[in-house]
């Protein structure tokens, strides 16, 4: 219990949290189709947050509708009920490794090569002599 209420006030005093990975699904609601996008953060101390970021949702006419903070909400659920949220995000939320999901030790190191993910290339473990 004092291991947790210590980390708890490192956070606040020195809060530093790296962009991990993003993840992207489609989830369906109100009878339209919405792109979910699920960014992953992980702290100095090995605490893992997700945020969801519900995309707007696109008519016959491919014209970008908004839509009102209930209608995202709704989604945000079925988005944490979907395949992906609940075997791989959850678990990686509770502290396992993702293959495909950088920990903050790499990405702060410089050990994760994010060119290569952008290219659309495998990213994988830099060595000493490339990074």
């Amino acid at each position: 219990m004092i291991r947790y209420i210590i980390q708890a006030v490192l956070e606040v005093l020195h809060f530093d949290m790296v962009l991990v990975g993003i993840l992207e699904t489609e989830v369906r609601y109100s009878y339209s189709d919405r792109k979910v996008y699920f960014y992953l953060y992980e702290t100095r101390w090995g605490t893992r947050h997700v945020k969801i970021h519900v995309t707007s949702r696109i008519d016959s006419a491919g014209n970008c509708k908004d839509s009102d903070p209930f209608d995202k909400m709704g989604v945000r659920r079925n988005a944490r009920q979907t395949e992906l949220y609940r075997i791989n995000i959850k678990s990686w939320l509770r502290g396992r490794p993702l293959t495909k999901i950088p920990t903050y030790r790499q990405v702060k190191g410089g050990k994760w090569d994010f060119k290569k993910l952008l290219k659309g290339e495998t990213p994988f473990v830099l060595n000493d002599d490339e990074a």
